[in-house]
C-alpha cells in the first residue's frame, strides 16, 4: 500500500494525471515537468500556476432546479 501511495504522489504520475484527466494536484515538480512538456499554456488555464487560488474557491452544491437540468437533458439526448 505505501508503494502505491509513494508513486501516486510523484511529479511524473501527478503531471500525467493531470493531462489524461484535467486535474491539478498543485505539485510544483509537476507544474515544471509540465510546462518542460510544453503544456505551460493547458496547465495554466487549469490555475496550475496559481495554488493559493484554490484556497479561496467554494464548493457549490446541485442546482435548485434539478427538475429543469433533467428535462432539459431529455430534450437534448432524447431520453
Amino acid at each position: 500500500m505505501h508503494a502505491y501511495i509513494e508513486a501516486g504522489a510523484t511529479a511524473e504520475f501527478v503531471a500525467q494525471n493531470f493531462l489524461d484527466n484535467g486535474r491539478p494536484l498543485w505539485n510544483e515538480k509537476a507544474y515544471t515537468l509540465l510546462v518542460n512538456m510544453g503544456k505551460k499554456d493547458q496547465a495554466d488555464r487549469y490555475l496550475y500556476n496559481q495554488p493559493d487560488l484554490a484556497l479561496k474557491m467554494q464548493l457549490k452544491g446541485p442546482s435548485g432546479n434539478t427538475d429543469a437540468y433533467i428535462k432539459a437533458w431529455q430534450e437534448v439526448f432524447g431520453a
